[in-house]
């Protein structure tokens, strides 16, 4: 009889706790590494633990494992400089605490911590030039899943999880210059809803140059022939004729290994490699930089709200969204401009707005949402262009409009007159009254 069994009942009664595909088979690996290294099954191991005196015996067990397993481990490794991460031994210890602790049996709280070592390096958080500087090269998609996760702070298994259903209904309404609100709960987000983790919520927000960038995307997919729908996943595997890995989903959803893959492609010759956690990471310290609140920034990410934090800590979707409004320029990744020729433009308008009585008190909310970046300089030429057209109205002097050039000729042949082209190459037209 093999000393691990995966279908035996203590194993299963320990497993089954837990929905993650990935955590699942790495647990399972661990466990088993500590069973042989012991040469103890399952129900020994938890014997062991029951009838323990006060030597401790299944605790100091989990050290010597620590200890003489990942020195083999390194010893097989010898291909990769004999290293064993640190994230490998913390991950391997979780799995045997965690065996024991579904069996109520906790291990002593310093029970294998000879894998908790320092970090050997610092986090890793790109800045907005690096994640725009991944995107080059990139198709459509690709492009997309790194706005998505720069902008909403998902994690890589919440992504995988999005369908066009968290979205849409938001994108019916969409004034192009919002910030687009995603919410998730449960199962979807870290735990599976399940313990602790129960009333875990994400309310996350796109920027515009994300949204832009998805619907993009949503237009590429549909021009193949695809038809979108709510329960369509958001971000689509790459369609291929061979065998589903065990890792892919059925839907037709992106698997965390592509995922992964992307960010090893996109990271290829440049001076830094980037995971898709350290996008999380970027979302956090950006929100951070524009000072919004700690613990909404946790509501953001789709974090625990400490318990004394937990009364503050339900705003409105809109204040979260005006809250989000105010970090757009340190984490939208629309490609920079010549801020000095935006400015000149953006001043030239606004007086011109002035010159034509315009509400002071419009040009001021145009100029602000402008400078915040919520608007683009070709959405704050309609703005003004259409207060400019409203004010020349009312004193009976004609109006001004921006249309796309397959319009161009339609309204020539109505009257209008061709004044001029916006940076995205609109066409802006007037006629008179």
């Amino acid at each position: 009889m093999s000393i691990f069994d995966e279908n035996s009942e203590d194993i299963r009664l320990w497993i089954g706790r837990y929905s993650n595909e990935s955590l699942r088979y790495q647990y399972l690996r661990y466990l088993k590494e500590y069973c042989l290294f012991h040469k103890k099954s399952p129900r020994e191991l938890l014997d062991i633990k029951r009838t323990q005196g006060a030597d401790s015996m299944a605790e100091k067990m989990l050290d010597v494992f620590v200890l003489g397993w990942t020195r083999q481990l390194a010893q097989r490794r010898t291909s990769e400089g004999g290293k064993v991460p640190d994230s490998v031994r913390a991950m391997a210890v979780r799995a045997v605490r965690s065996f024991y602790a579904a069996h109520y049996l906790d291990l002593a709280k310093r029970a294998g911590s000879g894998a908790k070592f320092a970090k050997s390096k610092p986090y890793r958080i790109p800045t907005q030039e690096d994640l725009r500087a991944m995107c080059v090269g990139l198709n459509i998609r690709d492009i997309a899943i790194i706005n998505v996760l720069s902008s909403g702070g998902f994690r890589e298994e919440t992504l995988s999880k999005l369908t066009w259903g968290h979205i849409l209904p938001e994108l019916e309404k969409w004034d192009k210059v919002s910030p687009v609100h995603i919410g998730i709960m449960g199962r979807d987000l870290k735990g599976g809803g399940v313990g602790k983790y129960h009333e875990l919520e994400q309310h996350a927000f796109l920027t515009p140059y994300a949204v832009d960038i998805l619907l993009q995307y949503k237009a590429f997919r549909e021009k193949r022939g695809e038809t979108i729908t709510p329960k369509s996943p958001l971000i689509a595997k790459i369609a291929d004729r061979g065998k589903r890995r065990e890792d892919e989903r059925s839907d037709g959803s992106i698997s965390l290994r592509e995922i992964r893959a992307i960010f090893e492609r996109a990271s290829e010759g440049k001076p830094l490699k980037f995971s898709p956690h350290d996008l999380r990471r970027f979302t956090q310290t950006q929100l951070e930089a524009a000072r919004v609140q700690p613990n909404w920034i946790r509501k953001m990410l789709g974090k625990t709200v400490r318990g004394e934090e937990a009364p503050y800590s339900r705003p409105k979707i809109e204040t979260l969204r005006d809250a989000f409004r105010s970090a757009l320029p340190h984490l939208s990744l629309a490609p920079s401009t010549d801020k000095s020729s935006d400015e000149k433009i953006a001043g030239m308008l606004i007086a011109m707005a002035k010159s034509q009585n315009v509400s002071e008190d419009k040009i001021k909310a145009i100029e602000r949402a402008f400078s915040l970046g919520t608007l683009t300089l070709d959405a704050f030429q309609e703005k003004m262009f259409k207060e400019i057209s409203e004010a020349q109205k009312s004193k009976g002097e004609g109006e001004i409009d921006v249309v796309d050039e397959d319009k161009l000729k339609n309204h020539l042949n109505h009257g209008w007159a061709f004044v001029g082209l916006t940076p995205s190459g609109r066409c802006i037209i007037k006629r008179s009254l």
